[in-house]
């Protein structure tokens, strides 16, 4: 073989690379957008793809829907109507809370009339990647295996996770939110939930409203949490008893003491299961829900009085 014969041979060696490697990436590119088409654009309105979320460092990042690359994840868009809040949307829909939270994590704290809000259709989170993050890297900050990821994401085989790219992780709690829902996380738990579980969601938050009997705008000093009538009402943090009778458009209240110039005040009761001066313990059966006082029907209001002054119950639950 000629000296030309080598050189063209070799040239001809790389051209054949070069158009090898361009076949490759066409097919990836062209597959994972199939996927991505079918993952996405039968369920939701692409005016809403580009939707603002904050990243861990609480810095604004656009969380694309166009980038899911979840297999086949049916995600709707709801907007959000009078009168709903995240928890009845969340058993709507037959999830939790944080799986909205975690696909919406720069949603307000409390919900706003007219909101969008992606909703998953399992429970989970939807995680943008960031620059210099691996598959390994999300898989141990969200403590799931890497295999975990990689079953529910269509992941380029040949260049692995791009940033940019939203993926799915199922069965985690979210860790990307912001400020509000952080400080809420932070304080969660101090009391428990008076009713045993948020299944009902809450039917009118802490803060201004407008009064459902006489229309006008009043502030709310608690929260109230619709059950039905009889169900059990259980302390939500360790005290004493100070006071169970009528008082007023409370109807039948018990009023305890847990310290610390902490009170929570349980009202609306169908009876009670405690008497003044009596210490019970966090989670004790205390009274039954009813709709005695001012009531559009049976539901606990339960309020939480620091220093005598009432403050949100939500962040301290």
């Amino acid at each position: 073989m000629t000296k030309e014969n080598i050189q063209r041979f070799k040239w001809f060696g790389i051209t054949a690379a070069f158009f090898l490697i361009l076949i490759i990436l066409f097919v990836s590119k062209n597959h994972a957008f199939v996927s991505k088409k079918i993952s996405t654009s039968k369920y939701f309105n692409k005016k809403l793809l580009e939707i603002p979320v904050k990243d861990i460092q609480n810095q604004i990042a656009p969380l694309n829907l166009k980038k899911l690359i979840a297999r086949h994840l049916k995600i709707v868009i709801h907007t959000v109507k009078m009168h709903e809040n995240y928890w009845n949307i969340a058993k709507h829909y037959h999830i939790n809370v944080d799986t909205v939270l975690g696909a919406n994590p720069n949603m307000p704290f409390v919900a706003q009339v007219n909101e969008k809000l992606i909703i998953l259709p399992h429970t989970g989170i939807l995680c943008r990647v960031q620059k210099n993050q691996t598959l390994s890297s999300i898989a141990k900050m969200y403590k799931v295996s890497p295999s975990i990821i990689e079953k529910d994401n269509k992941i380029s085989w040949l260049w692995g996770l791009q940033a940019g790219e939203v993926i799915y992780i199922p069965n985690v709690k979210p860790i990307v939110m912001n400020s509000h829902w952080r400080s809420y996380f932070a304080k969660r738990g101090f009391f428990a939930f008076p009713l045993g579980d948020w299944l009902r969601g809450c039917s009118s938050p802490f803060g201004w409203r407008h009064d459902p009997f006489t229309g006008k705008r009043e502030f709310h000093t608690g929260m109230d949490f619709p059950a039905p009538y009889g169900s059990p009402v259980y302390s939500a943090a360790p005290g004493r008893i100070i006071f169970t009778g009528p008082a007023g458009g409370y109807g039948n209240l018990i009023v305890m003491n847990n310290g610390r110039g902490y009170d929570t005040y349980y009202a609306h009761l169908s009876k009670f299961l405690v008497h003044v001066g009596e210490r019970v313990g966090r989670g004790a059966m205390i009274g039954r829900v009813g709709m005695t006082g001012i009531s559009t029907g049976p539901h606990l209001h339960f309020e939480i009085r620091y220093h005598n002054v009432p403050i949100n119950p939500l962040p301290l639950l």
